[in-house]
């Protein structure tokens, strides 16, 4: 596949500014997030957050995919420079992402946070740092499994505060929950909300 204009301006804003992207395969039950390195005409050279525990079955699978913002590409082979993994271009293909609107993507040091009020005692705040955050919705992340946390739970009202300041307002619904591994190799979970 060739990128277009477009793809080709996300795929070096992702880089400049380290964005988090998210590499997975369907045989293991675990999403990377980490960044892309470097970009030539042939692969994207993604920082490999993939621990040991999980490289055989990643070396295995036939199904490769690496979310970028709104897009969301696919593979069935992928290669290494000997450190970092190497995503083929040419050999990929662009799956339609349902969430189309522009992503901001948040470190876990900047202080951006979802307050969400308990639906279930309507009392208790709860504070998750931010993830990533578009017009239609927010990610989350959590450090344990939770039945708060299961899609289809409706949430009458969460903020995001971006350093103490509330920047939107809003009721939401859990949309996912997926387990992740940061660069840092560090287990949590991201819980998507779509607002109301």
């Amino acid at each position: 596949m060739d990128l277009d204009d477009k793809t080709f301006k996300l795929i070096k804003n992702a880089i400049q500014k380290k964005d988090s992207v998210y590499f997975t395969t369907k045989n293991v039950p675990i999403t990377f997030q980490t960044r892309i390195i470097a970009q030539n005409k042939h692969y994207f050279t993604v920082f490999n957050a993939v621990s040991p525990e999980y490289i055989k079955d990643i070396m295995e699978s036939k199904n490769y995919f690496l979310q970028v913002s709104t897009h969301r590409f696919h593979c069935e082979q992928i290669e290494s420079d000997g450190e970092h993994i190497l995503f083929p271009i040419k050999h990929a293909s662009l799956l339609k992402n349902i969430r189309q609107e522009q992503r901001f993507s948040f470190s876990e040091g900047q202080k951006v946070i979802c307050e969400i009020l308990n639906p279930y005692d309507m009392q208790t705040i709860l504070r998750k740092p931010v993830i990533d955050l578009s017009a239609s919705g927010v990610s989350v992340r959590n450090y344990f499994e939770s039945n708060l946390f299961k899609p289809g739970t409706h949430l009458p009202e969460l903020k995001v505060l971006i350093d103490n300041e509330q920047h939107i307002s809003h009721s939401g619904e859990i949309i996912y929950t997926r387990n992740l591994m940061n660069i840092k190799r560090e287990k949590s979970i991201q819980v998507g909300i779509r607002f109301f």
